[in-house]
């Protein structure tokens, strides 16, 4: 006499065993596709997520070096950049970041803030009495 509860059992595990597979077949035929996008000559350089459905792409292709955007509908070529002249902006940015004076009392000497450099973030006190400080400061 067969047990219905060991019978359950087996097939269930017949169908697990069988979905394993299935995923173990499907990850390994999958895998085999992304080797042979790094022969085609295509390096991602720079990814930047405009929004969740819109990103822009630094691409280097055939020695030239693209910049595309990219939605969920189309890709297009924003034009040629040249990587030198990007890496050269960005050490400027890089200078005018750290170019600031140490504080002073004289409000009239305080630096003044570089445009397009955001202003550095104020130290924030974390700690729990700090907390409780502010809570009874903003009730009052």
């Amino acid at each position: 006499m067969e047990d219905p509860l060991l019978r359950a059992f087996i097939t269930m595990s017949i169908s697990v065993a069988g979905i394993l597979g299935v995923l173990w077949y499907v990850k390994r035929r999958t895998s085999r596709g992304r080797v042979g996008q790094e022969l085609v000559g295509i390096e991602v350089i720079a990814r930047q997520a405009l929004n969740p459905k819109a990103q822009i792409f630094i691409v280097k292709v055939s020695g030239k070096t693209v910049m595309l955007g990219v939605t969920e509908q189309s890709v297009t070529n924003l034009g040629e950049v040249s990587i030198q002249q990007q890496v050269q902006q960005q050490q400027v940015v890089n200078q005018q970041e750290f170019r600031v004076a140490p504080p002073t009392q004289n409000t009239s000497q305080m630096p003044q803030p570089i445009p397009g450099v955001p202003p550095p973030l104020q130290p924030i006190d974390l700690t729990f009495s700090n907390f409780v400080k502010t809570i009874f400061k903003k009730a009052a």
